[in-house]
């Protein structure tokens, strides 16, 4: 498994590899949008692959997006309970 965090590769956030078998690898990014130079995902994405992997092939893209925020302060009433990503608790970054 390998992580690099870095403002240029993924700023606020990290890119990784996930070995998968021999020569295939999960490789990905997680950044926050805010604290971006105005390339989105893939863009940061791409660069980033083009000069750890520049033999690398790509197989295919699957994109996803996280609310990430501080957790709500209530997270339960009368009768109903928030948790996970309604209750803002996830923060992968």
């Amino acid at each position: 498994i390998y992580l690099q965090f870095g403002r240029a590769v993924a700023p606020g956030g990290y890119a990784w590899l996930f070995p998968k078998g021999v020569g295939v690898a999960n490789v990905g990014l997680g950044l926050v949008a805010l604290k971006a130079d105005g390339r989105n995902a893939r863009q940061y994405l791409d660069a980033w692959i083009a000069r750890r992997y520049p033999e690398g092939a790509k197989a295919g893209y699957t994109v996803g997006g996280v609310i990430v925020h501080t957790t709500i302060k209530a997270t339960y009433t009368d009768g109903a309970l928030v948790a996970g990503d309604a209750a803002h608790m996830i923060n992968p970054l």
